[in-house]
C-alpha cells in the first residue's frame, strides 16, 4: 500500500476523478434525532482528456448511476443502447455504449456500488 507504484496510481485516481461522494445530512433527518447522511454525487471537472474508451465506459457509468438514482428495472434498460443509437446517430459513443441488464447490475454492485457506503 505504501510502495511507490500503488501511491502514483492512487494520486492518478484522485486528480482525474469523474465524480465524487460525499455525504451529507438531509434536512428532514437533521430536525430528527437521528444522524443518518445521504451519499450525493456530483461530478468533478476533469483535468485530461479521456480517450475514447475511456468516454464510453464514463457514458456507461453514468447511465448506471441514473439507473439506479431512478430505480429502473434492469430489464427496462436493455434496449437503452439501441435507442441511444438511433437518437445519436452522429455520436461515436452512442454506437459504442453496451449496458443491458447483466452489466448494468455488475457496473452498479462492483462498479460505482463500492464508492457509496451502506
Amino acid at each position: 500500500m505504501n510502495n511507490k507504484k500503488h501511491c502514483d496510481k492512487l494520486k492518478l485516481i484522485k486528480e482525474n476523478s469523474l465524480f465524487v461522494v460525499r455525504s451529507e445530512s438531509s434536512l428532514a433527518q437533521s430536525q430528527c434525532s437521528s444522524s443518518s447522511t445521504i451519499p450525493i454525487v456530483t461530478l468533478d471537472n476533469q483535468k485530461k482528456n479521456l480517450n475514447f474508451t475511456d468516454q464510453v465506459t464514463r457514458a456507461e457509468a453514468l447511465w448506471a448511476m441514473n439507473a439506479a438514482r431512478h430505480g429502473y428495472s434492469y430489464y427496462s434498460c436493455d434496449e437503452s443502447p439501441d435507442l441511444f443509437k438511433v437518437m445519436f446517430p452522429d455520436s461515436n459513443i452512442a454506437q459504442n455504449f453496451r449496458m443491458e441488464r447483466t452489466k448494468l447490475s455488475y457496473v452498479i454492485s462492483h462498479g460505482i456500488g463500492p464508492f457509496f457506503p451502506s
